[in-house]
């Protein structure tokens, strides 16, 4: 990418809704995502989101949330405008020196660019519960959060948040790509939310445009929070779930090693440190795709 169950919602909405009081001691919060089963019309076949939910809960323990710090969407609860309204809740709670993790397993899938900001004509984006897979004249993407969305939502949290703060993202999504079919569940699909024709279309304008990710290129502003982002495959791959060896249990790929690169990291580093762990994991569970890093890498990782 170059580029949260219904009793944890009732005490973390109103950490998420309460507005930041001036003075009080820096908050550590995440919002949890995992659809595994979408909408009958929406076409998505079922995945296994929902088992990655204890092993993102501990990932955010070890990161120091507490789990009334956290909230969890899950399957139905987890619409288009629900995850837009919870990310503007997130950054409208905040408060300088918090620390923010955003988390997302479900169904991913590039969409065609609108405003001509991507060099290969696709954006990234996230399957809300609520978003058709196919493309068609009455739908066309307008309920997938996309890279622009989360751009966006960074670029106004971080400054928010301030230097002292941190923000966090592990996407643990497809965005497209070519894998062989038969190695297991996709978290994904390789059709493109477009137009017949839409890339000889734009393919004649297509090297005006620099590509971008979901964190803005450049130096960090010195009043904006160190960001970073885990993708659990490039964007033009897909993202094949994980069945441990004698389990009978299947997860995300970049949940399961995140997971265990944090149980493997005892001593604070930096997110590059972790980064490294759970790069070494996805060598041997997840083969076929190559994990992304973008961000302040070198930001101090405070662990519990």
């Amino acid at each position: 990418m170059n580029f949260f169950n219904g009793i944890f919602h009732g005490m973390a909405f109103l950490a998420f809704s309460s507005s930041a009081t001036a003075g009080a001691l820096p908050q550590k919060r995440a919002l949890i995502i995992a659809i595994g089963n979408y909408g009958l019309f929406t076409g998505w076949d079922s995945i296994h989101s929902e088992n990655d939910l204890p092993l993102v809960q501990e990932a955010a323990r070890k990161l120091g949330i507490p789990d009334e710090g956290m909230l969890i969407l899950k399957n139905e609860e987890a619409t288009f405008q629900r995850i837009l309204d919870e990310l503007r809740l997130l950054k409208e709670s905040s408060a300088p020196g918090d620390f923010i993790y955003f988390h997302f397993s479900g169904h991913g899938q590039q969409k065609q660019d609108l405003d001509g900001d991507e060099a290969d004509g696709y954006d990234e984006a996230l399957a809300p519960y609520d978003s058709p897979m196919r493309f068609s004249l009455s739908y066309q993407g307008e309920r997938l959060v996309t890279d622009d969305h989360l751009r966006e939502w960074i670029q106004a949290i971080r400054p928010v948040l301030g230097p002292e703060g941190g923000l966090f993202i592990t996407l643990d999504a497809c965005h497209s790509g070519t894998a062989t079919r038969g190695m297991g569940f996709r978290r994904g699909t390789p059709l493109r939310m477009a137009k017949e024709g839409y890339w000889r279309e734009r393919a004649a304008t297509a090297s005006m445009y620099a590509e971008q990710g979901w964190e803005s290129a450049g130096e960090r502003p010195a009043d904006w929070a160190p960001c970073v982002v885990f993708s659990a495959s490039k964007g033009n791959q897909l993202n094949w779930e994980y069945t441990p060896p004698g389990s009978d249990q299947t997860f995300g790929p970049l949940s399961y090693a995140l997971n265990l690169g944090l149980r493997n990291t005892n001593t604070p580093g930096s997110f590059r440190d972790l980064f490294s762990q759970v790069s070494q994991q996805m060598q041997s569970i997840a083969p076929y795709q190559q994990p992304q890093v973008e961000g302040d890498l070198d930001a101090p990782l405070a662990l519990n």
